[in-house]
Parts: structure tokens; sequence; C-alpha cells
């Protein structure tokens, strides 16, 4: 599970705050659900302010659902994944071996400035 609470933010927001749980269902599913809560200032908008917030963070939040599934079907970022839980998070270049080219395919992908994505 990971939970978020707004700290500072738009002006608008009088709070913000969201969080993300992750169900497995079998070994190979598992069930994502996101939800956010917010209040609008000032109060005398969320008339107006309300259905707009949910408009725009319902929009959102169908596109995180969209990109986690679109990293949860390719076969790198799976493979990475597989890695660190093999091996811990993270793996380092300096303890990575031939003996285990995920994880060394892996650790140089994430290294800045090696050529490959980013992943962390």
């Amino acid at each position: 599970q990971v939970g978020m609470k707004m700290v500072k933010g738009p002006w608008f927001f009088a709070t913000m705050g969201g969080g993300w749980s992750f169900k497995a269902l079998d070994d190979d599913r598992a069930e994502a659900t996101w939800r956010y809560t917010f209040s609008i200032r000032p109060g005398w908008l969320s008339f107006v302010g309300d259905p707009i917030g949910r408009w725009l963070l319902g929009r959102d939040i169908h596109r995180r659902i969209a990109g986690y599934a679109a990293g949860c079907a390719d076969p790198v970022v799976l493979e990475a994944a597989r890695a660190t839980l093999r091996h811990g998070d993270p793996v380092p270049m300096e303890q990575v071996t031939d003996e285990d080219p995920v994880a060394a395919d892996t650790a140089r992908n994430r290294a800045p400035g090696r050529g490959g994505p980013e992943r962390g």
C-alpha cells in the first residue's frame, strides 16, 4: 500500500490525499486500487469545484491505471521486478555478476547515462 498527503500544492485544494493499494489475486495477477480525496478552497466554491476535481482526478487515475497495466505487460519491466525480488532492492552495479544476466541488464538500465531507461 502507498499513501500520500498534500503538504504544499495548488491554492484551490484545501486538502488532498490519496492511496494506492495492491491485492494479490493469485501468483500472476493482482488488483490495483487508486483512491483520492480532496476538499476545495474556498468552501463555497465546492459545488463547482468538486465535480471538476472529480473529473480531473478521475482522468488522472485512468491514465495511471493504463500506465500501470502497460508496465505490467512489459517484459523488460517484469524482468526488472523479478531481478529486484531475487536480489533485493536495488541491485548495485558493483554487485552484478555475469552469472545473472537479468540483474546485470536491470542494473545497467537503471544506471544514469548508460543509454537505457531509468527504472526504479
